[in-house]
C-alpha cells in the first residue's frame, strides 16, 4: 500500500514537517498547512509545560494527549520534537538538568507520601533528593581574573632586549654573587 492510502508519514515526510516548522519558528518564509499549525500548537504547549518545570516527561505527554486528543505515542513524539525545536531557547546545562532532576524527585516524594503503598520508598527518595541537591553547583563561583596588561612605551631609537629563555635566566640568577646580598640583608644590619 502507498503512504497516501494508509495515511502514515514516512521519515522523509516527518523530516520535511520538522524543517517547515523550524523555518517558521525562525521567521523564515514558509507555507504551513493547517496540520502543520496544529502540530506547532502541540509543540508550543509541550514547550510551555517544560518551561514551568512542574511536570515530568510522562505528565507533559499525558497533558498533550488529553488537551489535543492525540495518542500518548504522538504526544511523546511531540514532547521530543519540542525539546529539539526549542533547544536553543532553553540553555541546557548541567545545573539546569540537576535542578530538573531534583524537582522531579521532590514531586515523587510528595506523591509517594500520600500513598500508603508507596510511602516506604520515601526515605530512599529523600536520600536521592539530598544527593541531587548537593550536586548542584553553587552560584557564587568566581570568574578567573583577567590577565594583567603591561604597556611599554619605547621611544624612537630605543629597543628592548629579547626576553631570555628559562634556562638562560636561571643561569644568570645562579651567576649573581649572593655573598653581597647575604651581607646586606642580615637582621643584625637593620637599624631599630
Amino acid at each position: 500500500m502507498s503512504n497516501a492510502l494508509t495515511n502514515k508519514k514516512t521519515g522523509k515526510d516527518k523530516e520535511d514537517l520538522y524543517n517547515r516548522i523550524q523555518q517558521f519558528v525562525n521567521g523564515e518564509p514558509v507555507v504551513m498547512t493547517a496540520d502543520d499549525e496544529n502540530i506547532l500548537k502541540r509543540w508550543n504547549f509541550a514547550h510551555t509545560q517544560m518551561l514551568t518545570r512542574k511536570y515530568t516527561e510522562d505528565q507533559v505527554a499525558a497533558n498533550i494527549a488529553e488537551q489535543f486528543n492525540v495518542s500518548i505515542y504522538t504526544a511523546r513524539n511531540d514532547y521530543y520534537a519540542a525539546m529539539n525545536l526549542f533547544a536553543g531557547v532553553i540553555k541546557v546545562s548541567k545545573k539546569f538538568l540537576l535542578h530538573r532532576h531534583a524537582e522531579n524527585i521532590l514531586m515523587k516524594i510528595q506523591t509517594y507520601s500520600e500513598s500508603p503503598k508507596l510511602i516506604k520508598f520515601v526515605p530512599k527518595l529523600m536520600d536521592s533528593y539530598t544527593k541531587a541537591v548537593m550536586a548542584i553547583p553553587d552560584d557564587n563561583i568566581k570568574e578567573r581574573p583577567a590577565s594583567p596588561i603591561i604597556t611599554f612605551n619605547i621611544q624612537n631609537g630605543q629597543s628592548m632586549p629579547a626576553l631570555p629563555a628559562f634556562e638562560e635566566a636561571l643561569a644568570r640568577l645562579t651567576a649573581v654573587d649572593t655573598s653581597v646580598i647575604a651581607e646586606t640583608e642580615t637582621p643584625e644590619n637593620y637599624d631599630e
